[in-house]
Formats: C-alpha cells, structure tokens, sequence
C-alpha cells in the first residue's frame, strides 16, 4: 500500500516538473509589459542569486505592504484613510448597540444543535453497514478499479495539462502582442507605474 503511494507520488512529482519544463519552454508565466534592462556582464553575485533573490522579492512586497500601510495612518493616501476610518467608526457603533453576547450564545447554540442533534442518529446505520460489509469482496473490488481508475486520471491529468499549456501559450502570445503594441504606440521604453504610493 505505502509502495504504491510513494510510486504515485513519485509519477505525479515528474509530472509536474516535466509540466514547468513544458511551461517554461513555451515562454515561461512572465505576463510582465514593462521594459527590463538586461546586463550582461558577469557579475560575481549570481552565485548567491538563486538563494537570495526569492527572499528579496519577499522583502520588497512586504516592504510595500509597510509602506501602504504608514501613508494610510498618516494620511497621505486620503481616501483609504478615510475607509478605514468610516470602518472603525461602523464597527464601533455596532458593538456599541448589537447585544454581542446574546448574538454569540445563540448562534454557538444553533450550530452545536444542528450538528449534534438526534437526527444525527439517522447516520449511525449506514455507518454501521459500511464497517460489518464484506472487506474482502470490498477490497477485491477496489483492487480491480485501480489499474482502470490510475488509466482515467494519467487520461485527465493530460487532457488538463494540455489545457493548461495552450492557456499559458495563448497567454503569453497576447503579452508579447500587447508589449509589441504600446512599443510601437508609446516608444522604445515602458514603465510600470504604481498606482499606490510607495515612496
């Protein structure tokens, strides 16, 4: 049994890195417009890139997030100061007028009782039926299910591979369509401008 879940877990990990390779060979996930400049020079720090560069990108949106959220509380990203703002006040009236324990008690009442009530008993026969089935014939069942049902899924999981190869392909098709486009409209050079400040 653990034989053959490390097997298909081992089938689906190769086919997954064959499907990064695949993706990677039509052009990769980059949907990325804005221009990029390319070095070329050799640079002694791309030793330590593969390892530090993910952190860095991690550092630079957590760095964002910081910023967006010091010119909120500073005011000097008005309008969701001020949605902020409106939402506290909101919040505070309502705590102020909702009764909140009456609310909860009642509401954990209602969910204990939906879950664990006496309908429940209902369930106990097909419980019981399914552990005092035949687990031989079961398990002689299953065991002739699972080459036909191994067969499907490799069938579906290509299918949808397929699928997501064209998705990826047609997408980056439309990205170098829509660079090509604003380059011919715009110029040689396009900046991705942020909409938040985050200086």
């Amino acid at each position: 049994e653990e034989e053959k879940a490390l097997k298909k877990r081992l089938e689906m990990e190769e086919e997954q890195r064959q499907l990064e390779q695949d993706i990677q060979e039509v052009g990769g996930r980059d949907t990325e417009v804005a221009t990029r400049k390319k070095n070329f020079a050799l640079n002694p720090l791309l030793i330590v890139k593969p390892t530090v560069h993910p952190v860095q990108l991690q550092i630079v949106s957590l760095i964002h997030v910081l910023r967006f959220v010091k010119n909120v509380i500073l005011w000097e990203e008005t309008y969701y100061s001020f949605l902020f703002t409106l939402a506290c006040f909101s919040l505070a009236l309502a705590f102020l007028i909702l009764p909140w324990v009456f609310l909860l008690r009642w509401t954990i009442r209602l969910i204990v009782w939906g879950l664990l009530g006496p309908w429940m008993k209902l369930l106990d026969p097909k419980i019981k039926l399914e552990n005092e089935g035949d687990k031989s014939t079961v398990s002689r069942l299953r065991q002739s299910l699972i080459p036909v049902k191994s067969e499907v899924e490799r069938e579906e999981r290509k299918k949808t591979r397929d699928l997501l190869l064209d998705g990826v392909r047609v997408k980056n098709e439309n990205v170098v369509k829509y660079r090509d486009f604003k380059m011919y409209m715009f110029g040689k050079f396009l900046t991705k401008v942020p909409i938040i400040r985050v200086d």
